[in-house]
């Protein structure tokens, strides 16, 4: 019989405790760039009171207290029991030397100010999606505004009306830009 090993992937991961503090510090990580109709862990009544509803592709999940909330590869959340996750997971230590970021363009430039789409998959999925529909990679583009917000900059282009895209999907346009 063929035998396979799983490979080696890095995935975030919290357990939680049972406690309030625990719950709402997982709330805020599991939620954290999500589009906000989208709920991973959602109220409910359920027959179980001190679990959390976790919404993952099985269908929604009880997390009891000390089981394991992961989040994969793509995205996806699972709830994994303590000892599951001790045999299949080990702590990663985080770079000492981070990648150095990109260059992005100025949030604070003029209105007319050049730019080029050069980072396809910098931001949030949903924003990345607006961008493989409107814009092509390496074009260069005109800001028409900016709105610097809390967590995302809304950057307006002229070429196309309406649609806000994610600053950091541009460059600036007389940087040379790689693709990312």
């Amino acid at each position: 019989m063929p035998k396979y090993r799983k490979k080696p992937v890095v995935v975030e991961a919290m357990q939680w405790d049972g406690s309030i503090q625990s719950a709402h510090a997982i709330i805020r990580w599991v939620h954290a760039g999500l589009p906000p109709e989208t709920q991973v862990i959602i109220d409910g009544i359920t027959d179980w009171p001190g679990a959390l509803n976790v919404r993952t592709l099985e269908g929604v999940v009880l997390a009891f207290p000390g089981r394991w909330i992961i989040k994969g590869v793509k995205g996806e959340f699972s709830v994994t029991k303590p000892d599951i996750f001790a045999q299949t997971y080990e702590a990663v230590e985080e770079e000492s030397n981070p990648p150095v970021a990109p260059s992005c363009m100025d949030i604070n430039g003029p209105s007319g100010t050049k730019v080029v789409y050069a980072y396809p998959r910098a931001g949030f999925d949903y924003c990345n999606d607006v961008a493989r529909k409107y814009l092509v990679l390496g074009q260069t583009y005109t800001v028409e505004r900016t709105e610097p917000a809390c967590f995302v900059t809304n950057v307006y282009l002229q070429e196309v009306p309406g649609v806000i895209f994610n600053s950091t999907l541009f460059a600036p346009a007389e940087k040379e830009t790689p693709h990312a």
